[in-house]
C-alpha cells in the first residue's frame, strides 16, 4: 500500500460479545492486508492511573466480494506484526483479562462500514458465547494427553467456524462434515450420530415410507443405527496409537449447517489426516509389511466390517526403503465393533504382506493386549453386550491364533464367509462351542480355552495342507524330469 493510498473503509466491533471478556476493537481493510486494533483498558479505581494500551496486528487477507454491501475478509496467516504502545487516557475504563486470547479471536470479525470508532461501554455484562464444538461429557475415558489434543482441535475449530461453516462431504454414505480453522484449512472430520448411514436424519438417505424399506437401506446389519460415532471414538481409544488411528473424540456441536438450528448434536470428531492418496490408488507394493500387519491386527480385533481401499490413506513414507513409498493411515471406523461375526471385509487380506509371519515384536504386542481392560473401556463408552462379546472373541482369537503360528492371512481367512454367504470357520466354531444364550458363553476362560484349541487345530491343518502341496509339487517336478 502506497503512502498516498487510503483504507477502503473502517469498522468497529465489540469482540467481547464473541469471547468471554469485553474490549473495543477496530478493523481497517487495506488493499492487501487487514489491520486490527484492540483497545485494552487498564485501571479500575481512583487509586490507579487511567491508562490503556492498544494492540495492533497486521494480517494479509483475501477479499470476498460476493456481497458488496457486506464486505468480508478471510485471514490467511498469523499476524505479521504485533506491537504495544500506551494509549490516551480519555477512554472509559474496563477490566482487561486474557489478552493473549485476543489474537485467536480476530478471525471472528465480520467487517461492515461505520464512520467512527466506538469503544465498549464500561461494566457491560457480556454473555459467554455458545461454542460450535465442545468435548462430550459422556466421553470420560480420555487420558490427559487425549484431552489436551482434543481441546486443541476444538479451539481451532471454534475460532474458524465464524468464517468457514462446516462442509458436508460428498463422499461416503452418511452425514460427514469437514471442519476448518480460521485460515480455511481442514483440521477435522465431524460425523453426527443422528446422521450416520443408517439413521433417519442421514442427509444422503433415500426417502422411504415403510419400516421394511428403511431396513433394506441398512448397509451393515451388525451395526446398530445411531451408534457409529461411539464406534469411531472407541476405535481410537482401543488402538492407543499402534495402528495409527487419528485422534478421535466424542463431541457436541451446534451449527445451522446441520439443519437443526441451535439443537446440539452428539458426534465424533477426528483429526484430519493429511494424505497424498488412498491405498487403492497405488496398490499394495508401496506399503511396508509392518504397516499392513498393524492395521490387520486392528481390523481383526475390532472386526472391522468396512476396510476398503478408500479408508486407508497414504502419506509419503517417513523412512522409504526399496519399493515402500507410503505410510498407511487408517480412518473411518464407524463399522467396527459389530454385534455379530458375519460381515468381515478387509482390503489387505490378499496383499502379500499378510502372508508374512509375525515378527517377535509383533507377537509380544499381541500377547500384551489386555482384553478385560479393553472390554471395560468399551463398556464405559456405551457399547452393548453383543458388541462386547464379539470384541472379546475376536481379540482372544487374534492372541491365540498368533501364538499358534498362524499368519495374518490365515487368521483373516478363518473370519471370511464362503460362497452363498456360508458361515465362516470362526462363526461355525463359535456357534457350536459358544452358543448365544448359554450361561457360560461370555466366560473369558471358556472363550480363551475354546479358541486356543480351535487355532491350534487350524495351524495343524494349515501345516498339513502345505506339506501335501509341497509333496505334490515335488512329484510333478520329478515326473517332468
Amino acid at each position: 500500500m502506497s503512502a498516498a493510498s487510503e483504507p477502503r473503509f473502517r469498522h468497529s466491533a465489540k469482540l467481547g460479545q464473541m469471547v468471554n471478556f469485553p474490549f473495543a476493537a477496530s478493523l481497517v481493510l487495506n488493499d492487501d492486508h487487514a489491520e486490527v486494533l484492540l483497545y485494552i483498558f487498564l485501571g479500575a479505581n481512583s487509586t490507579m492511573p487511567q491508562t490503556a494500551i492498544s494492540v495492533a496486528m497486521r494480517y494479509p487477507y483475501q477479499p470476498l466480494l460476493a456481497d458488496a454491501k457486506k464486505p468480508r475478509f478471510m485471514i490467511e496467516a498469523s499476524a505479521k506484526e504485533v506491537h504495544h504502545h500506551s494509549f490516551p487516557d480519555n477512554f472509559d475504563l474496563i477490566t482487561a483479562t486474557k489478552l493473549a486470547d485476543a489474537h485467536l479471536q480476530v478471525a471472528n470479525l465480520v467487517a461492515s462500514p461505520v464512520e467512527a470508532i466506538a469503544p465498549a461501554a464500561p461494566e457491560t455484562a457480556i454473555a459467554k458465547p455458545v461454542e460450535f464444538l465442545t468435548l462430550a461429557s459422556t466421553f470420560d475415558s480420555n487420558s490427559k494427553d487425549d484431552e489436551t489434543a482434543a481441546m486443541a482441535i476444538l479451539e481451532e475449530a471454534n475460532a474458524g467456524v465464524a468464517l468457514h461453516a462446516p462442509k458436508l462431504v460428498a463422499e461416503g454414505e452418511g452425514g460427514t462434515y469437514f471442519v476448518h480453522d480460521s485460515t480455511g484449512a481442514t483440521i477435522g472430520v465431524f460425523k453426527p450420530t443422528d446422521e450416520d448411514p443408517q439413521a433417519d436424519n442421514n442427509p444422503k438417505r433415500k426417502n422411504s415410507t415403510s419400516e421394511e424399506e428403511r431396513e433394506q437401506q441398512r448397509t451393515r446389519q451388525s451395526i446398530p443405527a445411531n451408534e457409529t460415532a461411539v464406534r469411531e471414538a472407541a476405535a481410537y481409544a482401543i488402538d492407543r496409537g499402534y495402528a495409527g488411528v487419528p485422534p478421535t473424540f466424542l463431541v457436541e456441536a451446534r451449527h445451522s449447517s446441520f439443519g437443526d438450528g441451535d439443537q446440539g448434536k452428539l458426534g465424533s470428531l477426528q483429526q484430519f489426516a493429511d494424505n497424498e492418496c488412498a491405498s487403492w490408488d497405488v496398490g499394495p507394493a508401496a506399503f511396508s509389511v509392518a504397516d499392513v500387519h498393524r492395521i490387520g491386527m486392528f481390523d481383526i480385533r475390532t472386526f472391522n466390517t468396512d476396510r476398503h481401499g478408500g479408508n486407508l490413506l497414504c502419506k509419503p513414507a517417513a523412512q522409504p526403503q526399496g519399493k515402500v513409498q507410503y505410510d498407511l493411515v487408517p480412518i473411518d471406523h464407524a463399522y467396527c465393533f459389530p454385534t455379530a461375526l458375519g460381515e468381515a471385509n478387509w482390503e489387505w487380506l490378499y496383499w502379500p504382506q499378510a502372508k508374512v509371519p509375525f515378527t517377535e515384536d509383533e507377537l509380544r504386542y499381541i500377547d500384551s493386549i489386555d482384553v478385560d481392560a479393553d472390554v471395560a473401556l468399551l463398556a464405559r463408552l456405551g457399547l452393548g453386550k453383543e458388541a462386547l462379546r464379539v470384541y472379546r472373541t475376536t481379540t482372544t482369537f487374534l492372541k491365540k491364533g498368533a501364538a499358534a503360528g498362524l499368519t495374518l492371512f490365515e487368521l483373516g481367512k478363518l473370519c471370511y464367509r464362503g460362497r452363498n454367504d456360508a458361515l465362516s470357520p470362526l462363526e461355525t466354531f463359535c456357534a457350536a462351542a459358544l452358543p448365544l444364550g448359554s450361561e457360560e458363553a461370555d466366560s473369558a476362560l471358556l472363550i480363551a480355552s475354546a479358541l486356543e484349541k480351535f487355532c491350534q487345530s487350524q495351524c495343524v491343518a494349515t501345516t498339513s495342507a502345505t506339506t501335501a502341496s509341497n509333496n505334490n509339487n515335488q512329484r510333478t517336478q520329478a515326473s517332468r524330469g
